[in-house]
């Protein structure tokens, strides 16, 4: 009963104060109202849940495992003033999304805003691929194809950003105002199977290299329409099935002792 009555009102204080957010979303950083900050503390112990979770994925939420992340088969297009690209990959394989630093992690109660920082040191690509590039980084557009192995690295990749949780009617949350920014420290591409030649698969893994380094550091409207479609949906259809009471025991720490320290598989 206690228990229940923390619940309710840990949801009054989230109805009362949902109507001021309204008024508050487009101040400016000055005119920001800092929540309480003791909260911080309950969302790192949640971050450390799912970052123990991610080898396991959750299938009620539609989460495939995560540390690894594999896939069979993915299309993949992607698009900015320096190149077109586009292919797929087969037996994707991503490793070292659950080996990260958090750097800031803020949950203000009065706005139920979320502000991030994560680095993550490297992170793993492998795989087949198959792509076509039209790039104009080398002067006048140039078509390449590219049929051979896929090994790529991302070095040093920092995160960072806010969201804003809101109720749905449906009895869900969903994530609004989702920012992202990026800042990629190295890149280290080992490509094969470039135009049937060893010296231009050579040149167009330097150039990968350049261009996601560019792309990463320079292109950020790219960038965040990218992570929008990849990251932002998947989360807001997991958090679709997951109720509000569930997200705010776990924010305002209205749950029986900590939360499990090994995985739920």
């Amino acid at each position: 009963m206690y228990k229940f009555t923390l619940a309710f009102c840990a949801v009054l204080l989230w109805q009362c104060t949902w109507g001021q957010v309204d008024t508050m979303d487009d101040f400016s950083g000055e005119s920001e109202i800092e929540g309480r900050t003791n909260f911080d503390d309950d969302l790192r112990e949640l971050v450390e849940f799912f970052r123990l979770q991610m080898p396991c994925g959750y299938e009620p939420a539609g989460i495939p495992p995560l540390a690894p992340l594999k896939a069979s088969y993915r299309e993949f297009q992607f698009t900015t003033d320096r190149a077109d690209i586009s292919g797929n990959v087969t037996n994707l394989n991503v490793e070292g999304l659950d080996v990260f630093d958090v750097r800031e992690l803020h949950f203000n109660n009065v706005l139920h805003k979320v502000r991030y920082d994560f680095n993550f040191p490297e992170i793993f690509f492998t795989g087949l691929y198959k792509t076509d590039i039209i790039t104009k980084l080398f002067g006048p557009a140039v078509h390449v194809f590219g049929d051979g192995k896929l090994n790529l690295t991302l070095k040093n990749l920092r995160l960072y950003g806010s969201f804003i949780l809101r109720p749905k009617l449906s009895g869900g949350v969903r994530m609004i105002k989702f920012k992202i920014n990026t800042e990629l420290g190295d890149v280290e591409s080992k490509l094969t199977g470039f135009m049937n030649s060893t010296l231009k698969t050579r040149l167009i893994n330097a150039w990968i290299e350049e261009f996601i380094s560019l792309t990463f550091n320079d292109s950020e409207e790219d960038v965040n329409a990218a992570l929008q479609r990849w990251v932002a949906s998947p989360v807001n259809d997991a958090l679709d099935k997951v109720p509000v009471l569930a997200v705010l025991a776990l924010l305002f720490g209205i749950i029986d002792g900590s939360l499990p320290q090994e995985t739920l598989c």
